[in-house]
């Protein structure tokens, strides 16, 4: 559930004083499908496009229409169901406008398309497509480094050893290279026998040491110290 003050905190300066209770009202009282997915999706994608406002052009209620149509189109719904599902009075408006068209797939195929096609290429509305399509790692790269540091710390300064070696594992699992997809760019460049075998002594050195840290016999943080000095030697 949104409050005034944490909707605020997300948005430019300029935006803030639109933020009315009414409006988180709007958000927290989304219908909910039988089991809540979209609602769910709707708010985290809520949070996770914003950025896009920073320009300051937009307003916050066309925001909160192209979220849901994007999230929509994430659920798998093509553009005209996406639109039907974000604006469904205008879409029953529309019906109705156009009756003696045809049928309802008549009158979507022929007269609805458009409107959906305008909106889908809406400036507003391919930013925050663009932004839904960004892998949810790369969008939550900050939470990535925030949650690494506290790890770090706790790996340093956690009064319990059990905590500190969780932690020193999770790091070391957080940051192993890569195995199963390798990106190769041949741009000339050959790695020299001395560095190949540097790389390989620094990861035995780490395993040990996770072993021995393990077996309490030394500390995370004599650990750390020892793979800093073994890279400077």
């Amino acid at each position: 559930m949104f409050t005034i003050e944490e909707l605020k905190s997300q948005l430019p300066k300029a935006k803030r004083r639109n933020v009315t209770q009414g409006l988180v009202d709007t958000i927290n009282n989304l219908n909910d499908d039988e089991d809540g997915i979209f609602a769910d999706a709707y708010k985290e994608n809520f949070l996770s496009f914003i950025s896009v406002m920073k320009s300051g052009e937009y307003k916050l209620t066309d925001y909160m229409n192209a979220v849901k149509y994007a999230s929509f189109k994430l659920m798998g719904y093509i553009n005209i169901d996406a639109y039907q599902a974000t604006f469904p009075d205008r879409y029953r408006r529309f019906m109705h406008k156009y009756q003696d068209f045809g049928t309802e797939k008549e009158i979507r195929d022929k007269k609805l398309s458009s409107h959906v096609s305008m909106y889908n290429q809406n400036q507003l509305v391919n930013k925050v497509v663009e932004q839904a399509m960004i892998p949810p790692a790369i969008l939550n790269t900050a939470m990535f480094q925030e949650a690494l540091n506290r790890q770090a710390y706790l790996m340093l300064h956690a009064t319990s050893e059990l905590v500190q070696t969780q932690a020193a594992n999770s790091i070391l699992v957080q940051l192993k290279p890569a195995e199963t997809a390798k990106i190769e760019l041949d741009i000339g460049l050959k790695e020299n026998d001395a560095i190949t075998e540097l790389r390989k002594a620094t990861q035995e050195l780490a395993q040990q040491n996770l072993l021995a840290i393990g077996a309490g016999a030394i500390t995370p943080k004599e650990a750390i110290e020892a793979i800093i000095v073994a890279e400077t030697v």
